[in-house]
């Protein structure tokens, strides 16, 4: 009896689209969610969010020189406002760009379900139109 629906072409097409298929976008929709994380190195920027842009930085000299101190703040500070204001666009490109990716999978796995009664509610449509 196993043996019959095994060999069963419903079974077989059941098993695909409510199974394997799924699993699939699943594992696709993962991987374009990893690359988009990786492309834009959102966690990565994150980490070096307040860093000095660039690694741009100037190294205090003592205390001895108040205007050298006073200048290597001043170009720190704008490095490092600099950085994040850059980081912080690439961040929230990155985050729409990665919401969008997961909006459109979440809608095509939705949709996978409901294509077998979109199948058969054109052929009803088709067939009343022709009769």
């Amino acid at each position: 009896m196993i043996k019959l629906v095994e060999n069963n072409l419903f079974y077989s097409w059941l098993v695909w689209h409510f199974k394997d298929a799924p699993l699939g976008i699943l594992n696709g929709w993962k991987n374009f969610l990893k690359f988009s994380l990786d492309f834009f190195s959102i966690f990565p920027l994150l980490k070096t969010l307040f860093a000095p842009w660039k690694r741009i930085s100037e190294s205090y000299e003592g205390l001895g020189d108040l205007t050298q101190s006073l200048e290597a703040f001043i170009l720190n500070s704008f490095s490092r406002f600099l950085g994040f204001l850059v980081r912080s666009f690439l961040i929230l490109i990155g985050v729409f760009f990665t919401s969008i990716i997961f909006i459109v999978g979440a809608f095509i796995f939705l949709i996978w379900f409901f294509v077998p009664i979109l199948i058969l509610f054109g052929l009803i449509v088709s067939f009343a139109l022709i009769i």
